[in-house]
């Protein structure tokens, strides 16, 4: 395998974007948990979120193809087995925290002491499930996903897409080789673009909840697609850059995806089976322009105070909810009743969970791994 010396800073400004996407989804549990005067609201916040899960799964294809384009990747299950396992050490240590400090939430301890052996056998197999990251394969009763840890069904999920990664760069090593490798890439991402729409179509009108959008396998297509868009934007981000396109064209190209990517959550759609297949086409423009970063505003987002919110985005994305949790407990939700006391307890909340956030990382910073020649990869 050869490598060339990329900077850490070649997709450095995602990071940021990867933040952003996070703070909807910290905006979108905060109404969950009522804390929002305005209720109207929850319809743009729960399209928004859709958008960021979306966004996650396919930064994190797109970010691993990227900087595997110079290296050559040879099949092996020791190597995807030794990928996956590298991510599980970084990510389950807090994952686990997390998981175990949500059950002063559940009725565990009042089970126990009025021993209701039946409920709490329910739960702890619920418990069991979620502490190995099973949840999104499993389901039984609506809302079992989200017990414990609302968020840990997206490990649960990327841990599998993980399995894939060292076949799918095999294949992408032999498809770079080939002289039309760009022509294939680009219809690998549109053809997985037009898998889940069909997908999707076909699930149109069953009623399927959430199952359809968690279940590992459905979020293949978007993985994929994501990768092939990283292995087609490497080469195409050092022509476009050698043409000497002025930064004022991609300022107005970076300002006109992030208009179109927030616009689009004002457009209606089918509630749960084209909830995937909606967000494709904005966070493929947003990937697209951003991953190339020639303009002013990704010259903003590559500020290091803004690139560090990314780095520590992933800890933040797990322990935000129990802050927001904890904070509803002990306030009684009083304190969110106007918008002036909903302002406070997002800010109150936010910075607890970025400064724990700040902790966990500056702790885990020695074994941080080292996705793909970046400083930290981008979708976790």
């Amino acid at each position: 395998m050869n490598r060339s010396g990329l900077g850490k800073q070649e997709t450095s400004q995602l990071q940021f974007l990867r933040m952003m996407a996070i703070m909807i989804i910290f905006r979108y549990h905060s109404v969950i948990y009522q804390f929002d005067p305005f209720p109207f609201n929850f319809g743009i916040w729960w399209n928004a979120t859709s958008s960021a899960v979306v966004f996650f799964f396919m930064l994190s294809g797109l970010v691993s193809g990227y900087y595997s384009y110079e290296r050559d990747i040879e099949m092996s299950v020791k190597e995807s087995l030794k990928y996956v396992w590298k991510k599980l050490c970084r990510v389950y240590p807090l994952y686990l925290a997390v998981t175990l400090y949500s059950i002063s939430f559940y009725d565990i301890p009042k089970l126990i002491a009025s021993k209701s052996w039946d409920q709490l056998r329910y739960l702890m197999l619920l418990l069991a499930r979620h502490m190995l990251l099973l949840q999104s394969w499993i389901k039984v009763y609506p809302g079992e996903f989200f017990c414990f840890s609302e968020v840990g069904w997206f490990l649960s999920t990327i841990m599998f897409l993980y399995l894939l990664n060292i076949p799918l760069r095999a294949v992408a090593t032999r498809i770079k080789k080939n002289k039309r490798s760009s022509v294939i890439f680009a219809s690998i991402s549109l053809g997985m673009v037009i898998a889940v729409y069909i997908y999707s179509y076909f699930l149109r009108n069953t009623d399927m909840e959430y199952t359809i959008n968690l279940f590992p396998v459905s979020r293949v297509g978007e993985y994929i697609c994501g990768m092939a868009l990283g292995y087609l934007l490497f080469p195409l981000s050092r022509k476009l850059k050698e043409n000497n396109v002025t930064k004022t064209v991609w300022t107005l190209a970076e300002i006109t995806v992030l208009i179109i990517w927030w616009m689009w959550v004002y457009i209606p759609y089918a509630p749960w089976q084209f909830r995937i297949a909606h967000w494709l086409v904005p966070d493929i423009l947003l990937l697209t322009v951003f991953t190339i970063g020639g303009g002013y505003i990704s010259r903003i987002f590559r500020l290091k105070p803004l690139v560090y919110l990314g780095d520590i985005s992933f800890e933040f994305y797990l322990i935000h909810s129990m802050v927001l949790k904890s904070y509803v407990l002990n306030t009684g939700g009083e304190a969110t009743t106007t918008l002036m006391g909903t302002a406070f307890s997002l800010l109150l909340c936010a910075g607890v969970a970025l400064l724990a956030s700040a902790l966990v990382s500056k702790v885990s910073y020695k074994n941080r791994i080292k996705p793909e020649g970046a400083s930290n990869e981008a979708s976790r």
